[in-house]
């Protein structure tokens, strides 16, 4: 089977993020699987020919950033493009360009199998919470205020046309089903199907002597790294490691710089492959400061590494089964410093972490194992 995996990223190009991962490991997963299948971009921010990943999966970029387009222009951008490229079947990854791109792509071809992978929907309640962080400066402020009005804009136009024309729905998690029923009035089935990661095995989980602490995401106002700074402050004798990079680099920098004299706070950048898997199964607690989150894939590569979580959110109780949860934080969060600090001293008093991790490690390796995941996936779009 022909299958198209819709997406904004796809973990490369110098985007990293959580749907470019899924977008990417979704295609080598169906790939492997005996599927011939091939990733459309259909952001804006590119210019290139199609292109190929590592692993010989293609990439077409569908949309010119230079070319503006109406609603006829991309549904022919679409017809022109199935002429060349035909389609069994396409998952829409992240539900926000990529729906209205899969409603053109069922219009277009009325065989082609739609499915929409929700990922991260916000309610408006969601996005009070976003905005009501005052360290947002303007520049970061409007470029969060066009991605919700993006959001919105793209909210009316699937509750209208391409929620009803999926042929399938499926979720990341289940605090999804609640947003997406009444964000888009829909009484569709919405399948459970989680973010798939690799299970490393136990005999390759090899924890420090020593603890170590890690902040796993993009460094962007939304995830507030500032805290995991100010906790690591209170804890000169552990490590606390940060790896990742900013879209927000200017206004995040200024924040962050009067961190980097701090001794015991290493910023490690984008670390994935070989170096990311080691510091992994060294740590022993992944630290999530968001203001805001659905259920993030660095929550389930915690699990994985037998590392317990220590957060604000507690998607689908995740927090509160294998760690500690504070309790929402809103705001900057600095006034709520004191409730990590105390959570992260339980996890570490009596081993609790390492308790908490194993029960997480056996949890994680039946709910989001890569092979469970792109089992449940084929069967999906090859049943209709």
């Amino acid at each position: 089977m022909k299958v198209g995996i819709l997406t904004e990223e796809e973990f490369a190009f110098g985007v990293y993020g959580g749907f470019g991962y899924v977008a990417r490991k979704t295609a080598n997963l169906l790939r492997d699987l005996g599927h011939d299948v091939c990733i459309i971009d259909v952001s804006s921010r590119y210019e290139q020919t199609p292109a190929l990943l590592e692993e010989r999966i293609p990439v077409y970029f569908l949309v010119n950033k230079r070319i503006r387009l109406g609603p006829v222009d991309e549904l022919n951008l679409v017809k022109n493009f199935l002429k060349r490229i035909q389609l069994d079947a396409i998952i829409s990854i992240s539900l926000y360009a990529c729906g209205r791109w899969a409603y053109y792509f069922k219009r277009a071809s009325r065989k082609t199998r739609s499915f929409i992978w929700f990922q991260d929907e916000r309610t408006d309640d969601d996005w009070r919470k976003i905005f009501g962080n005052s360290l947002f400066w303007l520049d970061s402020r409007n470029r969060y205020l066009s991605f919700f009005l993006l959001h919105e804009r793209y909210r009316r136009f699937l509750r209208k046309k391409g929620i009803e024309t999926a042929d399938g729905l499926i979720t990341q998690a289940q605090l999804m089903n609640y947003k997406i029923e009444q964000m888009y009035k829909t009484r569709k089935n919405i399948e459970l199907v989680p973010n798939p990661i690799p299970i490393p095995s136990e005999k390759s989980i090899k924890k420090t002597e020593k603890p170590t602490v890690i902040f796993l995401g993009r460094l962007d106002p939304i995830k507030r790294p500032w805290l995991f700074a100010e906790i690591a402050k209170n804890f000169p004798d552990i490590e606390f490691l940060i790896l990742g990079e900013s879209h927000f680099s200017g206004f995040m920098n200024s924040i962050m710089k009067k961190y980097k004299k701090i001794k015991n706070l290493k910023f490690l950048g984008l670390t994935v492959g070989d170096r990311k898997k080691d510091i992994l199964s060294r740590a022993w607690v992944l630290i999530n400061t968001s203001l805001y989150e659905s259920l993030p894939v660095s929550f389930l590569e915690a699990l994985s590494y037998k590392m317990s979580i220590l957060s604000c959110q507690n998607p689908d109780n995740i927090t509160s089964n294998y760690g500690f949860y504070t309790g929402e934080i809103l705001g900057d969060g600095y006034n709520e410093i004191p409730k990590f600090i105390n959570g992260l001293q339980y996890l570490l008093s009596n081993n609790r972490w390492l308790a908490k991790g194993e029960k997480g490690y056996d949890f994680v390796k039946n709910f989001a194992d890569e092979r469970i995941i792109a089992k449940k996936l084929d069967q999906i779009i090859c049943a209709l």
